[in-house]
Parts: structure tokens; sequence; C-alpha cells
């Protein structure tokens, strides 16, 4: 689910950016009869807010802001402007674990509510004939941030996550055993030894060590090009029966002899970790992983060593 993390983060930075659209769109608008209407933009009333504070930009506006208005106008119609367009680059150059982006973007949708909420403190009373409106502009910005928003919110659903989960099924030694007959491969228990043996030779090819969870102590040698399929469905090669954590189908590993390497491949929903690492490796792309390499399947609880 990683990659869809990544492309909801993406879609919710860009949608985000749109909200620079609203610049233009009307803030207010004056109807008179028999007069063509008077538009003011968010633009415009920006332009007027710096005036108060700095004093040499113009803005044809229908009132005056007292100091109050020109700070209310900056934090909720200029500020979520720039915090929009640093969520935006933060979102797309940034990983699928990152959640700034989405802070900001519930922070612009934040200032957009409260914005939307309180424009009618500059609705003015129009003089006879004429009558002020309140124009969509704010209305839009509070739609594009809502829909960021929600972008974000499935961005962090998506992103795989480390869950410390208990369980009441231990399992058992002889089914443990069992499992690694069933397996089809060479599994060696390791035990104590009762006295100094002489260091045994390595095989020449990759070996699978459990060094924690269901399979720690196990031994499992790989011939050149030969695959181990992990997983809780039957059709796999090593069955994680009530792992939780362990995807139906988690993810397989194979040896290249001529590399000295392994291949690895994830399609997993929970997600696979390097050297404890805190972020995943990337799904349904086969990588190269050197020897000497840990992998934590899912929260952590089953370990393997890529000897």
């Amino acid at each position: 689910m990683e990659r869809f993390a990544k492309k909801f983060r993406v879609m919710g930075s860009i949608c985000i950016l749109l909200e620079l659209v609203t610049l233009f769109l009307p803030f207010m608008k004056r109807v008179q009869e028999n007069y063509p209407e008077d538009i003011w933009s968010r633009l415009d009333y920006i332009q007027g807010a710096i005036g108060i504070f700095i004093g040499n930009v113009r803005a044809d506006l229908p009132q005056t802001f007292t100091t109050t208005q020109a700070a209310w106008i900056l934090g909720l119609m200029a500020l979520p402007l720039v915090i929009a367009v640093a969520a935006c680059v933060w979102g797309i150059v940034g990983d699928h674990k990152q959640r700034v982006s989405s802070i900001l973007i519930f922070l612009v949708f934040l200032l957009d509510i409260i914005m939307f909420a309180t424009k009618g403190n500059f609705l003015l009373q129009g003089e006879e004939g004429q009558s002020y409106l309140m124009g969509n502009g704010s209305m839009y910005a509070l739609i594009i941030s809502g829909v960021s928003s929600v972008f974000s919110v499935l961005a962090w659903i998506a992103t795989p996550k480390i869950v410390k989960e208990t369980s009441d099924e231990i399992p058992q030694v002889a089914e443990i055993k069992q499992q690694q007959v069933e397996a089809k491969y060479n599994v060696m228990l390791e035990e104590q030894p009762e006295k100094p043996q002489a260091k045994q030779q390595m095989p020449p090819h990759g070996v699978l060590v459990g060094i924690q969870g269901l399979y720690a102590g196990a031994e499992i040698a790989m011939k050149d090009g030969e695959e181990i399929r992990l997983g809780r469905a039957e059709g796999n090669h090593l069955i994680f029966t009530g792992q939780r954590s362990v995807s139906r189908n988690h993810c397989k590993i194979r040896w290249n002899e001529a590399k000295q390497s392994y291949l690895f491949l994830d399609y997993s929903s929970s997600g696979t970790y390097l050297n404890g690492s805190q972020d995943c490796l990337p799904q349904n792309l086969e990588i190269e992983v050197p020897c000497g390499s840990q992998i934590a399947l899912g929260n952590r609880e089953n370990i393997f060593l890529l000897k």
C-alpha cells in the first residue's frame, strides 16, 4: 500500500496548490441598479492589508481597514497561501511516510474554515439602491483545502504502520517444526554445543536464518536462483499461521550466487523493514539486498538474517 500512500500525498499536494487560484476569485461584490457590478478579489484584500502596514501599496477597495482587520486578512487570506505552497513542495519531494505536508494541509483547511465563518465581518451596509454581497472565493478555497485534507487522510491510512499486537495463541514447538518440514527446505535447528567445536564451513550459497519469531533458530539453505516465498497462505514455503501482521502473500527472496546477494520482492500490506529502518521497503519492486542484512516482517515480531 506504500505506493498508494505516495500517490495520495502527491495528489493532495497538487490539489492544495490550487488554493492560489482563489487569489483572483471574487471575495466581495457591490451590486447597484443600472451600474455594472464592482468586484474585489482575495488579492485586492491582501494588497489593501499590506498597505495598512507599509503604506506604499495601493488597492481600490470599498472600505478602509483597521489594523486589526488588516492582521485578520493577512492571517486568514495570505498565510494559507504560503502554507499551501510549502505543503505542495514537501508532499512532492518528501517520502511516503512523511506527515509534514498533511499537517500543513490540515492547517490550511482550518484557516479556510475560520475565514469562511467570519467573512461576514466585512459585509458593508450599502447606500440606497446598492448592496454588498460576499463572493464565492472563500467557498472555493474551503472546498479545495477540504479535498486536499481527504487525500491526506487516505495517505495516512495507506501508509504501512508498525503495530504492536498481543496474541493469546503461543505457537507450539511441534507445529513450528512441522511447518519447517513442509517448507521442503533443509531446516536445521541450532543447538547449544556442550563443548567447543571446530568452526563449521558455511555452504557456498545463501542461508536464510530465523533470529526472532515463528522460525527463530531455523537455517534454510538456498541454491543459486532458488526462491523462498513467505506469508500466511498455505501455498508459501514458510507459512506464518496466526501471525496477523504478516500478509497472506508477504514477500519472496531469491539467492543470486554470482552477485553474492539476495533479490527481495515485497508485495505485502503491512510492510517489510530492512536493518531496523523505520521506513518499509518499497512494494512490488525487486531490490538487491546484500548479505548480512536483516529483514523484519510486519510488526517486527518475525526477523530473518540473510546470511
